[in-house]
């Protein structure tokens, strides 16, 4: 009797092991950020920015992107009911940048933001970030920063890649580098001249030579002209 138990209860455990290790082979890949770029925001339309997420992982190209808004947080619950964008781009190879302006929104209305992806199986992955912007009222125009921005990484802690935003008020030279706490370099994200705007930079938790770094705090810095800013990022394994 004990015996039968034993392996029924063994045959439930695996049986639940495999489940989960299906449903994580099977869900659509993560997001892993969405923003609104507060420069080109007008009375009727809001620009968002993301990174590719891919199809399998951070590697190939996802098959569609579902854009959805709503005047109330998305929520996995609420997700069918908050409005669907319409003209969503195809999606780009893993790690490129996504840019897509959803149009027809009510004039100076607070919005928030929310995508899922769907790999080539079909299958959907979970909820973005949501983010917020208000569209302009009728009349006004949008107030272009003349400083340079440096966001919080985002998701933070992360597991594998996380995305850092930043906005540049003048076109030059920028470069985005990634610190352990000795203040060695693990990694140079970019490293060009870039235009005036929001931009966003992904870090895959490598070092110049590809290796995996291991689990800790790291900094990130970014340094344009006289501008020199560095925040805090944790990875964990």
């Amino acid at each position: 009797m004990f015996s039968c138990l034993k392996i029924k209860t063994i045959i439930r455990v695996v049986s639940s092991i495999f489940i989960v290790i299906c449903f994580l082979l099977l869900s659509g890949t993560m997001f892993e950020n969405i923003r609104a770029i507060q420069t080109e925001i007008t009375p009727v339309s809001i620009t968002l920015i993301w990174t590719a997420p891919g199809d399998n992982g951070n590697t190939g190209t996802a098959w569609r992107y579902d854009v959805r808004y709503d005047t109330e947080e998305i929520t996995e619950a609420n997700w069918s009911y908050a409005s669907q964008a319409t003209g969503e781009p195809d999606p780009r190879p893993a790690g490129s940048s996504e840019e897509f302006t959803v149009v027809d929104l009510v004039p100076n209305t607070l919005y928030y933001f929310a995508i899922k992806t769907a790999d080539l199986a079909g299958n959907w992955s979970a909820l973005s970030n949501n983010d917020t912007a208000s569209t302009l009222s009728l009349g006004s125009s949008i107030i272009v920063p003349d400083e340079y921005e440096l966001e919080q990484n985002y998701p933070n802690p992360f597991n594998a890649s996380t995305v850092i935003s930043f906005y540049v008020p003048v076109p030059g030279p920028v470069k985005l580098s990634v610190y352990d706490i000795l203040g060695r370099t693990v990694s140079t994200i970019v490293d060009d001249e870039l235009s005036v705007g929001d931009h966003l930079a992904k870090w895959d938790g490598l070092d110049g030579d590809g290796k995996t770094v291991a689990t800790g705090i790291y900094f990130y810095h970014l340094r344009a002209g006289d501008y020199n800013t560095s925040r805090k990022m944790l990875l964990l394994k």
